[in-house]
């Protein structure tokens, strides 16, 4: 919700900023980048190509603010990703 905040400009309450470096989950975070080949609008994901990777951008940049080590997970096929994830946990 930060990373969405600050790529819209909206200002949230300290407070909230102070919860989110409080309550730090596993410091490991999986992250998966817009993948172009297979990128596509719907009812659930309305973004633009552009807004999707502006997100992506601001979320991986919100992950390390606050202290996390995110990992991009290579594209490739469900069972190369699931390879990598085990490998790396």
């Amino acid at each position: 919700a930060i990373g969405y905040a600050a790529l819209e400009c909206i200002p949230l309450k300290e407070s909230y900023i102070q919860l989110a470096r409080q309550y730090v989950y596993n410091p490991i975070v999986f992250f998966f980048s817009p993948w172009r080949d297979i990128y596509e609008t719907d009812q659930e994901r309305k973004q633009s190509w552009q807004e999707a990777c502006a997100t992506s951008d601001m979320l991986f940049a919100t992950y390390k603010k606050f202290g996390y080590t995110p990992i991009e997970v290579p594209m490739g096929s469900i069972a190369q990703r699931v390879e990598f994830i085990l490998t790396q946990i």
